[in-house]
C-alpha cells in the first residue's frame, strides 16, 4: 500500500501541474530522474471521475498505456487488471463497482459479449489478435495484413489510434516512446489539433516520421543562435526531438502544424508567415486540450497571446471572429519584432489570413 501512496501522490501533483510527460521525461540524462520509475515502469494519470466510486480515481498504467490499477481518492485500490500479450483480460479484480477503460487505456465494449476494444479508428478484438475492418493507413503498409495489430508485435508496439502512425522508435528509450504517445493523445482533445494529426495520418502520399536526435540551431534574432527542443524538417519530412529536451504541447503542436502546412505546400513558398500562422494554431491547442499556459516572448502581443489561450476551450464564433480582425494587426507586431532582430524567415510580411488557417476557422 505504501508503493499506492508514493505513486499516487507523486502523479497527482505532476498531472495537475502539467497534463504531459514532460517534466524531464524525454531526458534520457541519468541525473533526471522522474517519479515516471516505478515498479511497474509505470506512470499514472489523473483522469477519470467515478459517481459510483466517491470522486476522482487515478489510473496506474504499465509502459503500454494499460490501466493495471484504479487508485480511488482514499488512495485504495479498487480494480487490479492483468493482460494477455493482444490485450485479452487475464484477470480483472474489483471491488467497487467497474470502469471501462483496460486495454492502452482504450474502452471495452463488452455490450452482447463482444468484448471490443474501441480504438477510433477501428475496432479491436483481443481474442483473436485482429481488427474486424481493415487499417484505414492500410496503402502505406502494403507489406502487412490490413487486419494486424500492431503490426503482429503488441509487446513492442502500441496502436492508440487504431492507425499507423510513422514513430522512429529505433532513437528512443521505452520512457520516451511512451511519453510520445501519451503527449499524441493528450493533445488530441483539442478538436483542431485532432483535425491535424487526422489529416496528416490519412494522407496515403505523406508520411511524416517522429524521432529523437539532434536538432539544428535556430536563429534566435540578432545572428544569435540558439537550441530548440522540437523541430520539423520539409527535407525529411520529420518531426525531431532534442534527446535531451522536454518540449511542451505548444511546441509540440507548433511543429505538427508545420507538417501539415508542408503537406499542403505552403511551408517554404514564402507567401505567408508560417511561423506566426503557426504558433496562433499551437495556442488554440494548447487551450482546448486545457494545457499549461506557457508564457515567453516570442514577438506575440501577451494579450493576444492570451485570450488565443483562454478563449480556446472550444473554437467559439468569438475566438473566430477576434483571429479574423485582429491577426494581420498582431502578425506585423510580430514580423516586426523579428525584423529588429534580423531573423529573416520569422519576419515575413503579414497581409492576410492563410487560406489553411481559414480551413480551421470556418
Amino acid at each position: 500500500m505504501t508503493c499506492f501512496s508514493i505513486i499516487l501522490h507523486t502523479f497527482a501533483y505532476i498531472r495537475l501541474k502539467k497534463p504531459s510527460c514532460h517534466d524531464n521525461q524525454y531526458s534520457t540524462s541519468p541525473h533526471q530522474k522522474t517519479a515516471n520509475e516505478n515498479r511497474w515502469g509505470a506512470h499514472a494519470v489523473l483522469l477519470w471521475l467515478h459517481a459510483g466510486w466517491g470522486g476522482l480515481c487515478f489510473y496506474i498504467k504499465d509502459y503500454q498505456g494499460n490501466v493495471r490499477v484504479v487508485l480511488n481518492q482514499a488512495n485504495r485500490p479498487v480494480e487490479i487488471n492483468s493482460y494477455y500479450p493482444y490485450g485479452g483480460l487475464m484477470a480483472a479484480t474489483t471491488t467497487e463497482g467497474s470502469q471501462p477503460y483496460k486495454y492502452g487505456t482504450k474502452e471495452l465494449d463488452r455490450e452482447n459479449g463482444l468484448d471490443w476494444y474501441d480504438s477510433k479508428a477501428r475496432m479491436y478484438d483481443p481474442t483473436i489478435g485482429r481488427t474486424p475492418t481493415q487499417d484505414p493507413m492500410a496503402e502505406k503498409y502494403y507489406s502487412k495484413s490490413p487486419y494486424l495489430w500492431c503490426a503482429g508485435n503488441p509487446i513492442t508496439f502500441t496502436d492508440p489510434t487504431g492507425a499507423i502512425v510513422q514513430i522512429d522508435s529505433t532513437k528512443m528509450t521505452s520512457e520516451q516512446y511512451q511519453c510520445l504517445l501519451e503527449d499524441i493523445k493528450f493533445m488530441r482533445k483539442s478538436d483542431t489539433f485532432n483535425r491535424i494529426y487526422t489529416m496528416l495520418e490519412s494522407n496515403t502520399e505523406y508520411t511524416v516520421t517522429i524521432t529523437f536526435g539532434k536538432t539544428i540551431l535556430n536563429n534566435g534574432g540578432d545572428g544569435v543562435s540558439e537550441p530548440v527542443f522540437v523541430q520539423y524538417s520539409a527535407d525529411t519530412k520529420t518531426i525531431t526531438i532534442e534527446n535531451e529536451s522536454s518540449p511542451t504541447i505548444l511546441q509540440l503542436s507548433e511543429e505538427f502544424y508545420h507538417a501539415m502546412q508542408d503537406m499542403f505546400g505552403v511551408l517554404t513558398n514564402g507567401k505567408n508567415n508560417v511561423e506566426f500562422e503557426a504558433k496562433n494554431i499551437a495556442l488554440i491547442v494548447a487551450g482546448e486540450s486545457n494545457a499549461p499556459y506557457v508564457d515567453y516572448d516570442n514577438g506575440i502581443p501577451k494579450s493576444y497571446k492570451e485570450f488565443l489561450y483562454y478563449s480556446s476551450l472550444e473554437m467559439s464564433a468569438s475566438l473566430k471572429a477576434y483571429i479574423q480582425n485582429n491577426y494581420i494587426s498582431n502578425g506585423r507586431f510580430f514580423s516586426q519584432y523579428w525584423k529588429r532582430r534580423k531573423n529573416n524567415h520569422y519576419s515575413t510580411p503579414v497581409n492576410s489570413i492563410p487560406n489553411l488557417l481559414k480551413h480551421f476557422l470556418k
